[in-house]
């Protein structure tokens, strides 16, 4: 019987022995950060930070091959984000625990710094309502 640290995916050892180098970006983009592997199956793709050279504005850019499969300004990227931490919170604990262990602390502070922006979004909303209030009083 495999135990849990001992488990290795194909990919894994794929890459480990044969590091693989992210494929030029499409044109109209440029690099702000590293691209990270997305690996599902047996594709390879790549996500980074860029600067969308047609519409002026930076966000995620998953490609492959010079192809781009999915680009996401800077809101749908957070908007995204906050999904992401919920229903990964919810799945850390259905997975192979070698992984769940491994991000478990990056998801208690991503979990933290989504609480923290989402009061201090409230706090805003609150402080203009009374703002709002204090303003008809006056009247």
């Amino acid at each position: 019987m495999m135990t849990p640290s001992s488990k290795t995916y194909a990919w894994q050892q794929d890459v480990a022995v044969n590091p693989i180098e992210p494929p030029q970006l499409p044109a109209d983009f440029i690099l702000m950060t590293d691209a990270q592997p997305l690996i599902t199956a047996l594709d390879v793709r790549w996500v980074a930070r860029v600067f969308d050279k047609q519409s002026g504005t930076e966000g995620l850019l998953i490609y492959e091959d010079n192809r781009e499969v999915a680009h996401l300004t800077a809101d749908e990227t957070i908007g995204m984000l906050s999904y992401l931490i919920r229903e990964a919170s919810a799945l850390l604990p259905v997975c192979d625990p070698t992984i769940s262990a491994a991000h478990a602390q990056t998801m208690e502070q991503l979990r933290s710094l989504w609480w923290m922006e989402e009061t201090r979004k409230a706090r805003a909303v609150l402080a203009q309502g009374s703002t709002s209030q204090e303003q008809e009083a006056q009247g």
